[in-house]
C-alpha cells in the first residue's frame, strides 16, 4: 500500500504547481492554445495528451486503491502523530474534502474524455470543434490544481 500511497502523493518542490498532474495538464493547456489557430493538433500535442492520460490512469489506480483500502485525503482526518484531532498541516478535519477530492478526479477523466471525442470527431468533418480543445484542457488543469488544494486545506464545514 505504500506503493500506491507515494505514487498517489508524488509532489513536485515547485510553488503553486505542487503535483504533477498538474504540471502535465498545464502544459497541455498550453500547447492546446495552439489549436485556436491552426486546428489540426502536433505529433507532440498528442504525445503530450497521451502522456498525461498515462499519468491520470496511474493516479486514478493509486487513488482507487487508497480509497477501497478505507484512506481519505488529508484534510478530511485527524493527524494520529499530532495527537490534537487536527490534520497534518494543523486545520479541523473536514470529511466533505474526501468527496469532493473523487468527484475533482472524475472531472479531470471527463475532461481528458471529452479532449479525445473533440479531437477523433475533426476525422469526421467536424474541425470546428477542436478549436474548443483549449477550454477542456483548461478544465483539466483547473480541476487538477482544485484536487490538490482540496485534498490538503479544510473546507467551509471543518469539523462536521
Amino acid at each position: 500500500m505504500n506503493f500506491w500511497e507515494a505514487l498517489h502523493n508524488f509532489a513536485l518542490p515547485i510553488p503553486i504547481v505542487g503535483h504533477y498532474l498538474v504540471l502535465l495538464s498545464a502544459i497541455l493547456f498550453v500547447w492546446s492554445l495552439a489549436l485556436i489557430r491552426n486546428p489540426t493538433p502536433s505529433r507532440g500535442f498528442l504525445l503530450v495528451l497521451r502522456l498525461n492520460w498515462l499519468a491520470y490512469a496511474l493516479n486514478t489506480v493509486a487513488g482507487l486503491a487508497l480509497q477501497f483500502s478505507g484512506r481519505h485525503v488529508p484534510s478530511a482526518v485527524a493527524d494520529a502523530a499530532r495527537g490534537d484531532g487536527r490534520t497534518i498541516l494543523g486545520y479541523l478535519p473536514d470529511p466533505s474534502r474526501h468527496w469532493e477530492h473523487l468527484m475533482y478526479g472524475l472531472i479531470a477523466i471527463l475532461s481528458l474524455g471529452g479532449t479525445e471525442l473533440i479531437l477523433n470527431g475533426r476525422k469526421y468533418g467536424m474541425t470546428r470543434w477542436v478549436r474548443f480543445v483549449p477550454v477542456a484542457t483548461l478544465l483539466l488543469a483547473a480541476v487538477a490544481y482544485r484536487a490538490v488544494q482540496v485534498a490538503y486545506l479544510p473546507g467551509a464545514t471543518p469539523g462536521t
